[in-house]
């Protein structure tokens, strides 16, 4: 089958101009990356990197490694950094007030926390090292709140403000709590501040087997790209995290950033490229558009399924919870129906004993009663033969005297008695 040559000088004359677009864009591009506010390399930059590795009972390998590789990169890229390794409850209160107050002077400020966080009614707390976290209780008392960061920041009202927190390792502490949760819970970044999370909330992250964590590693790769804006360095932070775990871990942002765009590390000044023509610039500015709303598209898609999957996860865990609650009620019926059960024996025991100490009472009572009218028999009986004793006694000593009385008599006629003389 033959092609006509007018199709053929059609296709090549296409492909040629769109070389040109491209070529031109390409250019465009260039000069956008190179010309980065100047603002943006003079002001100040103020950085507060923690990380904790050294728990008693569950010690992570990555966090300090992390933090000082982020400390080192961050002052190559013109932050005055102040890091932190190990750090306990006081430690961490300190630099974080401290860092505050530099926030106030204005410009970019940013937190970066590598180590244990745990989620409780809602809130997100970091762990330091040495907290003796055993009950729900504990935890507001023995660990940093992030919102105390954001707090801060929003108080300094600087230009931008960005949280980092590769903070969600699965919690060890408070083992069996019904309101601490899997992973970090969602927080809304103020106005001007961006709140970046190693994965999504009610997700755990990774630790990695390296030298840093997952969620590190890509953000140490992304840091160092020239000309590009923070949104666009998390979003391919984003995705080197879900292709490296084949998306078991998907970072989080929640972003309020306004105004210009701000990078890590901008481009060359403009005024070292010399001036360019673009013949194309209102097309290439119509398909940046459309690449900014099919990015936004499909940022909102990504966060739509990422909300989805955090409700579902919540659900999960409410079912789980209500399960672990019902045992609970189901454990407590038993055991308070056994408790029934025993206080019944132990009362019809109680009962029984009480029954045969009474028999037993009534019983001796009766003996002693028979004992005391056998005794009584006995009693009488010997008053009796007593008494006809002393009745016998007394009928002979009356016996006695009528015959000693008689014989008196007798006697004394004897006496008087004179014979008759013949």
């Amino acid at each position: 089958m033959s092609v006509p040559c007018r199709f053929v000088r059609h296709a090549a004359s296409t492909w040629a101009a769109s070389l040109l677009f491209l070529g031109s864009a390409s250019i465009a591009l260039a000069q956008r990356n190179l010309a980065v506010a100047p603002a943006e390399a003079t002001e100040q930059r103020v950085a507060l990197v923690i990380g904790n590795s050294a728990y008693k009972d569950s010690p992570l390998k990555n966090p300090v490694n992390d933090a000082t590789d982020i400390a080192a990169v961050l002052k190559e890229l013109g932050f005055k950094v102040v890091l932190r390794t190990n750090a306990n409850y006081r430690q961490m209160k300190d630099a974080i007030r401290e860092f505050g107050s530099q926030l106030e002077k204005g410009g970019v400020g940013l937190f970066y926390f590598a180590g244990h966080g745990l989620q409780f009614k809602g809130q997100n707390f970091l762990v330091p090292v040495g907290a003796n976290i055993e009950r729900e209780a504990h935890i507001e008392d023995d660990s940093v709140n992030a919102a105390f960061v954001l707090a801060l920041m929003e108080e300094a009202r600087n230009r931008v403000n960005i949280v980092i927190l590769d903070a969600c390792r699965n919690n060890p502490f408070v083992r069996g709590s019904r309101s601490a949760s899997r992973g970090l819970a969602q927080m809304d970044a103020a106005t001007g501040s961006l709140v970046a999370f190693a994965t999504a909330p009610g997700s755990v992250a990774a630790d990695g087997e390296g030298r840093n964590g997952i969620y590190t590693k890509h953000l140490l790769q992304q840091l160092r790209v020239p000309g590009v804006p923070v949104e666009l360095m998390l979003k391919r932070v984003r995705n080197g995290v879900i292709e490296e775990t084949k998306e078991r871990q998907t970072p989080w942002e929640s972003s309020s950033l306004r105004g210009s765009d701000f990078y890590f590390r901008p481009g060359a000044p403009a005024a070292s490229v010399a001036p360019v023509v673009d013949p194309v610039a209102p097309e290439l500015q119509k398909v940046r558009q459309e690449e900014e709303r099919l990015a936004l598209e499909k940022t909102r898609l990504e966060e739509g399924k990422l909300l989805r999957e955090q409700i579902r996860n919540q659900m999960e865990e409410e079912a789980k919870l209500k399960e672990t609650i019902r045992k609970e009620l189901e454990n407590e019926e038993r055991a308070k129906q056994q408790a029934r059960l025993e206080e019944a024996k132990r009362l019809q025991q109680q009962a029984r004993l009480e029954e045969e100490k009474r028999l037993q009472q009534a019983r001796l009572e009766e003996e002693k009663r028979l004992r005391q009218l056998a005794e009584q028999e006995e009693e009488a009986r010997r008053l009796r033969a007593e008494e006809l004793r002393i009745q016998a006694e007394q009928r002979a000593r009356e016996a006695q005297l009528a015959k000693a009385k008689k014989d008196a008599e007798n006697a004394k006629n004897r006496q008087s008695f004179v014979p008759p003389s013949f």
